[in-house]
């Protein structure tokens, strides 16, 4: 709280970067901003944008405490953390924390991923009813809600994974309500250190930035590092009553980068992903994709929507496709225009999108995407050849949610 409190303050005492936009204006370029990037001198690695906006937006990510990081035994706890996001802390009450928030003019969220956290509360201390009244519905009333195509693709992971990555980002049945203060407060005390730790600020000075960074008093060590996750094979059915089937399948293979620094694997198999079809960009339409290519085919004039389904993650990818084919130069040029398009939007709205930036220096230690660019020119059809040559020689898992009366199982596929 004593963070987003002075920044906002920071903010409304008029000395953000807005502040001065007038007075820059004439000197503005059309060079993309770009995030500085430093280490405090409590130790919390942070990067910041200085931009001239008047809105600031301060972020936390803390490494290893997503889904992936659980036991089975408090499964669903990082769940139950992201929906306790403006409950009591160690020095406020849930109706201080609302007030002091709302007072401030500052939205609060936490996002969850299946490796990270990014949370911007800190000390978290939950009181036991409050876990008891208010987690254990919410939980409930996500997981009825959940999207049938999220509820296929998370059943993919988590026969693919069975652990690790294979952890939901929702809470399994048997332990809602089983969530206690204590299991929270033990996740929490494991991740939440300062190597762990990464802060990022938008809208503000360099010198706030790291001040800001300052005030964080984490204790100091590293959660141990999570076992990479083996892909396994498998397939899951969930028949329902809808009337549709949403379908998800995939093979995974690990990323064995030359040096920490080489990604070219990771944007062979992204630039693959797009040759398959990520779906369509207009509002009504199937796609020129491989996919769909493939399926307009074979169903004719029967309704369908099909898009690739690509998951990058620390150690490994999850490529999903039911259709291999040989990549052309043509495709590899057209799937190079698109993922251009994709990184140059990314860059244009990066003053917008600190949790990518985020997201980014965690993973490659620089929070920019220019680079990227330059690395999509250098990519080969070899390249995205020797991915699909990958994923061809993988094994799928599948898993498949609604009426399931004629889709086949897995074994008569292969």
């Amino acid at each position: 709280m004593s963070l987003l409190r002075t920044g906002c303050r920071y903010l409304s005492s008029g000395k953000s970067s807005a502040s001065v936009a007038a007075a820059v204006k004439s000197e503005q370029t059309h060079s993309p901003p770009k995030y500085e990037t430093n280490k405090s001198v409590s130790g919390i690695h942070y990067c910041n944008l200085d931009n001239p906006k008047p809105i600031v937006n301060l972020m936390v990510m803390v490494n290893g405490a997503g889904s992936s990081s659980e036991t089975y035994k408090n499964e669903g706890v990082s769940h139950a953390l992201r929906l306790s996001c403006g409950l009591s802390t160690k020095n406020f009450t849930r109706f201080g924390t609302i007030r002091n928030v709302q007072q401030l003019g500052t939205a609060l969220e936490c996002i969850q991923t299946r490796e990270n956290l990014i949370y911007s509360m800190k000390n978290t201390s939950l009181k036991k009813w409050e876990i008891e009244d208010s987690i254990a519905s919410a939980m409930k009333l996500e997981i009825e809600q959940m999207n049938p195509l999220i509820k296929a693709q998370e059943e993919l992971l988590r026969i693919s994974y069975r652990r690790g990555l294979g952890n939901s980002l929702f809470c399994p049945e048997r332990n809602i309500g089983a969530i206690s203060n204590d299991m929270i407060r033990d996740f929490h005390s494991t991740h939440f250190n300062m190597e762990n730790v990464i802060f990022g600020a938008n809208g503000i000075d360099q010198m706030t930035a790291r001040r800001l960074a300052d005030t964080f008093h984490l204790p100091s060590g590293k959660a141990e590092s999570s076992i990479p996750s083996k892909f396994h094979v498998g397939e899951s059915r969930i028949d329902t009553r809808d009337s549709n089937v949403h379908i998800a399948f995939g093979s995974g293979t690990q990323l064995e980068l030359k040096n920490p620094g080489d990604h070219t694997a990771v944007i062979s198999n992204y630039l693959l992903s797009i040759i398959l079809g990520k779906g369509i960009s207009v509002k009504r339409g199937q796609g020129i994709g491989k996919l769909t290519q493939g399926l307009r085919s074979a169903l004719g004039d029967v309704p369908f929507g099909v898009s690739s389904l690509y998951n990058e993650f620390e150690h490994t990818t999850v490529i999903g496709a039911n259709i291999i084919t040989e990549a052309s130069s043509a495709d590899l040029q057209g799937a190079k225009k698109r993922a251009e398009i994709d990184f140059n939007v990314c860059i244009e709205e990066q003053a917008d999108n600190l949790l990518g930036a985020l997201s980014l220096f965690h993973l490659t230690g620089n929070p920019n995407m220019e680079g990227w660019i330059h690395l999509i020119h250098t990519i080969s059809v070899s390249d995205v050849q020797a991915a699909a040559e990958r994923m061809a020689k993988s094994k799928f898992s599948m898993s498949s949610v609604g009426n399931l009366v004629n889709v086949p199982y897995l074994d008569s596929l292969q």
